[in-house]
Order: C-alpha cells, then structure tokens, then sequence
C-alpha cells in the first residue's frame, strides 16, 4: 500500500470509525458485515507466509503458509479434502495466529470473541472457494502437523511433549515420522517462495476439484 493510500484511508476514518484493516492487495477487511466477496487468496498467501508458527519461538522461521502446506500433503483422500488442508488456517490472515494455549486461557476467561470470529471468517474462506464438505482428517493432521513441528523446530522430546499437552499419540501418524531432519530443509524459506508455493498449490488443487470459477 503506498504511504498516499495510509493517508487516504486515514482521512475517511475507516481504522477510526469501524473495525477493518488493510490487507496486502490494498483491499479493506471488515470485522463486523464481512462475507465471502472480502476473502482474497492473495492476502491469505502473502499473509499467512509472514506469521510465525508458535508466536515465533522456533529455531527456525517456519509460517503458517509452511504448516498449512504440511498438513496439505500429508493429508489423505482426494484434492478436494488437501484444499481443506491447505485452508484451515487461512482465517489467520486477517485475525493473526494465537497459540492454542492462549486460545484456550481466553476461552477459561469466557472470552470466546476470537474463536468464534475465526470460525465465521473460516466459513466465509470455504464459501469462497466452493468448499461444502469439511473432512473429519483434517482437525486430526493439524494436530499431528503441531507434534511433528514442535519436535523438529522447537527440539521437544516426548516427555516434553506431553508436558505441554501436545497430543502425541497422533507421533508417527505419518512414515517416515523424521522432523529433526525435515526441519533442516524446510526451515527458513523465504516468504516470498513460500507465498508462490501457497498460491501454486491453491491453484493446482482448485483445478484438480473442478473450481476454476472460483479463481
């Protein structure tokens, strides 16, 4: 966005007046009347290839858009099940990531204003992108895609894992089950690459499910 934009959106009051921000494409995202028309795959990739898994504690920069493409691969089943795989955190593109463990503290405060707006911003993606089955696997690889990561970017070892309840009965879920190794090829990519492997595979797998409409 150039500075004269920043200005312009200033002067109409739009951070002032109403919940929205400014995404990556230029566009507006509002907090309140949202829908389908205001999800963009541009500002998801770009976005989600700029956070840092687990609020950035990892020995290695590794983003959301990296995780979502693990889950995506290791996924079973067919390309419309990895579309999911690949989208269920595109939420976080406009509500940033927040630790599960927090999440669940917020929830303990009967604060439950995030989930439930990441939830309504979760529909609006897959409304967008003419998803209409959300497969069971799904929640089940993101869990096993958090073990596999924190043992290979944060070092964690299995008591460890089960300290912090991490749920590691999903620990070889998939085979080879080797994250010191992976991390050391999949760690520190540069967003920009990330951003165009995200939106590569976007494409790929909308193709693959018959939705070029939807592009």
């Amino acid at each position: 966005m150039k500075p004269e934009d920043v200005i312009k959106a200033e002067e109409r009051g739009t951070w002032k007046s109403t919940p929205v921000i400014v995404t990556a494409t230029g566009g507006e995202f509002p907090f309140e009347g949202f829908d389908a028309s205001h999800i963009c795959i541009e500002d998801i990739a770009k976005s989600l290839s700029q956070l840092c898994r687990f609020t950035g504690h990892t020995s290695l920069f590794y983003s959301v858009a990296q995780h979502s493409l693990l889950v995506a691969e290791k996924m079973p089943g067919p390309p419309k099940e990895k579309l999911v795989g690949l989208l269920h955190d595109a939420a976080e593109a406009y509500t940033n990531d927040l630790a599960s463990p927090l999440k669940a503290y917020l929830e303990s405060q009967c604060d439950y204003v995030y989930r439930d707006l990441q939830a309504r911003i979760t529909a609006a993606v897959y409304d967008r992108f003419g998803v209409a089955e959300i497969p069971d696997d799904v929640r089940l690889y993101d869990c096993a895609a958090g073990v596999f990561e924190a043992e290979g970017l944060m070092g964690l070892g299995e008591r460890e894992l089960h300290d912090f309840r991490f749920p590691t009965h999903l620990r070889g879920l998939w085979s080879p089950w080797n994250p010191r190794e992976w991390a050391g090829t999949s760690g520190d990519q540069e967003p920009g690459e990330v951003e165009t492997s995200f939106l590569l595979r976007f494409e790929e797998l909308m193709t693959l499910c018959g939705r070029e409409e939807f592009l």
